[in-house]
């Protein structure tokens, strides 16, 4: 990650500008390296040196804050993915229930819930298990039996 980080550096200094894919190729490195510190600093600095992060970017660093246990600092990556006006996918989902099972955070996962099917995104396998892990756990646990109800639909 050191590497694409020194890269992505020299390339603010001497140009080319970096554009989303080079910013995303060194969070994604800091991201497989467990430097979950590092992706939010190149977060930060994409966002005011370079383009505005995409769903790659985002994802990615849900991804490390997961594997991390921060969920605190995850959950406002939502937010500001919001703010960028950046169309979440299945995978921010996926990652962002994997986060709230982390975190313990069932009445985020709900609202979650409620955004995806706002926006018409449909569950996978995956993030319908992520829902599930975290939401089977509530006061509302009925909720990850619908989930599980409308996977079999889906499947059928």
């Amino acid at each position: 990650w050191k590497e694409a980080a020194v890269l992505l550096l020299r390339m603010w200094q001497q140009g080319p500008a970096p554009d989303a894919m080079a910013c995303n190729v060194a969070i994604a490195a800091a991201e497989r390296a467990s430097e979950w510190r590092q992706v939010l600093s190149l977060m930060s600095i994409m966002r005011t040196k370079c383009t505005s992060p995409d769903v790659a970017s985002f994802n990615t660093a849900l991804t490390a804050l997961e594997s991390a246990s921060q969920w605190q600092r995850a959950l406002p990556l939502l937010g500001a993915m919001r703010d960028d006006r950046v169309k979440a996918d299945i995978i921010t989902y996926g990652a962002a229930f994997s986060v709230c099972a982390v975190g313990q955070q069932w009445q985020y996962a709900l609202k979650l819930v409620q955004e995806m099917r706002n926006w018409q995104v449909s569950l996978n396998l995956i993030a319908c298990g992520s829902a599930v892990r975290v939401l089977a756990e509530s006061p509302l646990w009925q909720v990850s039996l619908q989930l599980i109800d409308e996977m079999q639909f889906k499947e059928t």
